[in-house]
């Protein structure tokens, strides 16, 4: 991504402060150990219209094109791109879902290789994510930790870097099962997301933990035993309902003579 940088610096760089671009990175991890990884970029209105320009004065691959291209190569690696146009801007966007840490580093493989024929579209950036679930019998640990360098094609001048880091903007999201924690990097938290937002021209180290209840082994603990608990309550309930036999008396069990009535012969 060094040329794929340096074209849009220029462009912002002609601009300022005009222009606005957001690149944002995230991780979505479930409590299986499975989840996605989205790329998305998107660019304002001035923006979109400096990158075109470039492209008609360069030729393609030196302005827009060259970030379509890859997402173009994202989506033969069978991502699922969309595109969009927020207030007149741009917006790409391409997510790879995974079911374990082998396919998600596959997909962290396939964007450093994303290719629009024989140039590679992210040398430019050094990205290096992992994360780690751990799983007892009532819980579940993650672990998110990473290491981004942006610092390959940025403009050298100070104070052009300075200009530049204020209008593009890096976001590295990561949404954990359970309550997130931020453990590297100034990460700011929300429940079970954690977005870390690098400078541009920078080297950034961050990571986060997270800790969820896994409800269904505890539901399979506790389920059975509120059952056994309920029914030695309700056997203990229909006892004490249950009434008592009086025994009998001596004068329930008396013999009452008959009362004969006189007969109307004997009057």
């Amino acid at each position: 991504m060094t040329r794929l940088l340096r074209v849009v610096f220029a462009a912002l760089l002609v601009l300022l402060p005009a222009c606005q671009m957001t690149v944002r990175m995230s991780t979505d991890i479930d409590a299986s150990g499975g989840g996605s990884f989205t790329l998305a970029m998107e660019f304002d209105r001035e923006l979109v219209e400096q990158l075109t320009a470039a492209d008609a004065q360069g030729g393609e691959g030196q302005g827009l094109s060259a970030i379509e291209a890859l997402f173009d190569g994202l989506a033969a690696k069978k991502w699922t791109v969309t595109r969009g146009a927020p207030g007149d801007g741009m917006s790409l966007e391409a997510t790879r879902r995974f079911t374990d840490r082998a396919g998600f580093d596959g997909a962290l493989a396939e964007l450093r290789t994303a290719r629009a024929g024989e140039r590679s579209r992210l040398d430019g950036i050094k990205l290096a994510i992992g994360y780690r679930t751990q799983r007892s019998l009532l819980r579940t640990r993650s672990e998110f930790t990473g290491e981004i360098d942006t610092t390959g094609g940025v403009p050298v001048d100070e104070e052009a870097l300075r200009a530049v880091q204020e209008l593009v903007r890096f976001e590295i999201r990561a949404d954990l099962p359970g309550v997130a924690e931020v453990t590297s990097g100034d990460g700011v938290t929300g429940g079970s997301r954690v977005v870390w937002r690098p400078l541009v021209g920078t080297r950034s180290v961050f990571a986060a933990t997270s800790t969820a209840v896994r409800v269904g082994p505890l539901l399979g603990v506790l389920v059975p035993s509120l059952l056994v608990v309920a029914g030695l309550a309700w056997a203990a309930l229909a006892r004490r309902r249950k009434p008592t036999q009086q025994p009998a008396t001596v004068l329930d069990s008396a013999v009452v003579p008959e009362v004969k009535e006189p007969d109307s012969g004997d009057r």
